[in-house]
């Protein structure tokens, strides 16, 4: 009984005390544990979710890679006609289609100048020729740098 009526005098308010100040320190650490909480949740998430963004970029450089080996196949195709005393080209370079004059749009102007795009090293290999000195065979190849 004594214990509790000692409680009870602690309990009791001081003069200048507010009477609510119980309930706003509770409030308080309600919400910096809500805070907390949220970005613990969202750096979580994020940890989840960049490696993926990665992967999803390794899939657009790999896309891309298999049209740009398409568009060389489509030149040396295009080369060996123009050139049938020679055959297929065994250099990246030889492959530049030639652009219009007012045409500033040459978006595998890097590729034939340096052979590396998107993240990958193109290159002719295997040139073989005939008993005339003319290329029949080659091939592509795309190497991650």
């Amino acid at each position: 009984m004594q214990a509790r009526d000692a409680m009870r005098q602690g309990d009791e308010l001081q003069p200048g005390q507010d009477p609510n100040r119980g309930r706003r320190k509770s409030r308080w650490r309600l919400v910096i544990a809500l805070a907390v909480g949220t970005l613990l949740a969202v750096i979580f998430m994020a940890a989840l979710l960049v490696p993926r963004l990665g992967v999803h970029r390794q899939g657009i450089n790999e896309a891309a890679t298999l049209t740009r080996l398409r568009r060389l196949n489509t030149l040396q195709n295009s080369y060996a006609a123009s050139h049938p005393t020679k055959g297929f080209a065994c250099q990246l370079p030889e492959l530049k289609p030639a652009t219009a004059a007012g045409d500033t749009y040459k978006p595998d102007e890097f590729l034939f100048a340096t052979g590396s795009q998107n993240g990958y090293k193109f290159a002719i290999t295997g040139c073989r020729t005939d008993s005339n000195g003319v290329v029949t065979q080659y091939q592509l190849t795309a190497v991650p740098l």
